[in-house]
């Protein structure tokens, strides 16, 4: 989506739209993928990122996926944060951002 760094305009607008239209219901998940490719730490990682409650199927099913068929080291949050994950699940639809670890070390 655009504008994601400014304050999650095409998501949002996106989001809107469904609701507007009546179709939001029509997603059934949303997997965001955000900073996925700079090595910031010595082990390959990922942050699987959800809400409690909404996102439960979603990230539950990931995180048994990424040991089964990747060598990441993966990490788990309930605590949604800033990315164009966050207008859907506003609207509790299950959601899950995959983005670095420690993306602040991300200088890109």
């Amino acid at each position: 989506f655009a504008g994601e760094g400014q304050g999650l305009g095409g998501s949002a607008a996106y989001v809107n739209d469904l609701v507007a239209a009546g179709q939001l219901g029509s997603v059934r998940a949303v997997i965001n993928l955000d900073m996925i490719a700079y090595r910031n730490s010595p082990a390959f990682d990922v942050l699987l990122e959800g809400k409690a409650g909404v996102s439960a199927p979603l990230l539950g099913l990931l995180a048994g996926l990424v040991p089964q068929y990747t060598s990441l080291v993966a990490y788990t949050s309930t605590n949604p944060y800033g990315s164009d994950h966050i207008p859907f699940l506003n609207k509790n639809v299950n959601a899950v951002l995959l983005i670095e670890y420690e993306d602040w070390f991300n200088p890109w």
